[in-house]
């Protein structure tokens, strides 16, 4: 029993993760700070503080609303060279958008305590995102097939911030599942054809704090509770259940404003891949901590430019032999990428935000007598509108 759940787990997740590096990597759901290397603690915007540090809220003094999409596309190519001959896998990744994120939020003020603010919120974000279509030519397996994957871990998120005298705050909020699910269909052209659905469900925690420390620096912190991530699996007359337990996420960040016009930031992230557990198994198997560093710039006020830089690990790893055995390395590779961005306040209510980010991620490994080499990359654009009131 354990043994196919872990079969189902690792096989259904295998042509999910050529797209998604790191398929439990959240998403900030925050198209300003997705411009600004994806930092999210301090870089997010109005309403959607509330997906990323609720303590902001506390800071807030206007009613906001926030619509969020975003768009996917990419390739993940593979060759394979032996003694014999070269053989060429391509995969691409049509232009694929969703919808992820909406967010409603509104400042409480109490006339006898100028000193302490109140914001609260509520939204539906896709906290894990496994939307995307992929188109797949291998010469090395000798298939042609193309795969549609739908949904990810969409959940509900309650919150609200307090701060006194605008200058220190805190926060909390918590996550539930909505409508969590996930949708695959696999059709190879020989006819040959595969769904499965997967009913994600799971409840955290989200603790924030935020502290003004002067006119130039702000520094914040965010632990994401651990929990457990409950899979129920169907497809081809094969019905599962299973839990992962997926490790907490403890975040720091600090934000420098050196004029009024200039804004930096600096984000750390904690990535416990060695943590990750089902049935007493690892599902990246033996392997080290990661991390996550992200870093962006902001250049105006009403009218904004913005850009930014991240590196982050991913459970992928090179193989090797250990004692005539086939076991990949311990140390998490990294993906890189860039970003870019730019807002606008459209008038007295409505502001604009777009993003776009592109990221990669090249290795190679010698298998026995192969040589592989693996190139992947993904551009995602996002776009945001915020209306406060």
């Amino acid at each position: 029993m354990k043994k196919l759940v872990i079969l189902i787990l690792v096989l259904s997740f295998s042509a999910i993760s050529a797209q998604i590096l790191n398929f439990y990597e959240p998403e900030t759901n925050d198209t300003r700070s997705e411009a600004l290397g994806r930092t999210s603690i301090l870089s997010s915007s109005k309403a959607n503080f509330l997906f990323n540090n609720t303590s902001q809220l506390g800071f807030m003094k206007k009613k906001s609303i926030q619509v969020n999409c975003r768009a996917n596309l990419g390739t993940y190519n593979r060759t394979v060279e032996d003694e014999n001959d070269i053989y060429e896998d391509e995969n691409d990744y049509p232009l694929h958008i969703k919808l992820n994120g909406i967010s409603f939020a509104f400042p409480i003020t109490y006339p006898n305590r100028k000193d302490l603010q109140i914001g609260l919120g509520i939204g539906y974000r896709t906290y894990y995102d496994f939307g995307y279509k992929r188109e797949c030519e291998s010469e090395y397996d000798d298939e042609t097939y193309t795969l549609d994957s739908s949904g990810g871990f969409n959940i509900i998120v309650l919150g609200g911030g307090i701060s006194y005298e605008q200058r220190i705050a805190g926060g909390i909020s918590l996550s539930f599942p909505f409508s969590s699910s996930v949708e695959t269909e696999e059709e190879y052209d020989d006819g040959e054809f595969y769904k499965s659905d997967f009913d994600l469900s799971g409840y955290f925690f989200t603790l924030s704090g935020s502290y003004k420390i002067n006119d130039l620096i702000t520094i914040a912190a965010r632990l994401r509770t651990g929990y457990e991530l409950e899979h129920e699996y169907s497809g081809n007359g094969t019905t599962q259940g299973y839990n992962m337990e997926i490790p907490y996420e403890l975040g720091f960040a600090t934000e420098l404003r050196p004029n009024g016009n200039v804004s930096l930031f600096a984000e750390y992230l904690t990535r416990n891949f060695d943590d990750y557990e089902v049935f007493n198994y690892n599902p990246n198997g033996i392997t080290d901590k990661g991390y996550s560093f992200r870093t962006g710039f902001e250049i105006g006020n009403e009218s904004a430019f913005r850009g930014g830089f991240f590196m982050q690990s991913v459970p992928i790893y090179k193989k090797k032999y250990d004692d005539e055995f086939l076991e990949h390395d311990k140390n998490p590779l990294t993906e890189y990428g860039l970003t870019l961005g730019a807002g606008a306040k459209l008038n007295n209510f409505f502001t604009l935000d777009i993003a776009a980010a592109y990221s990669f991620l090249n290795y190679d490994d010698k298998v026995s007598e192969s040589n592989y080499s693996y190139e992947y990359s993904k551009f995602k654009i996002g776009c945001s509108l915020a209306y406060q009131f």
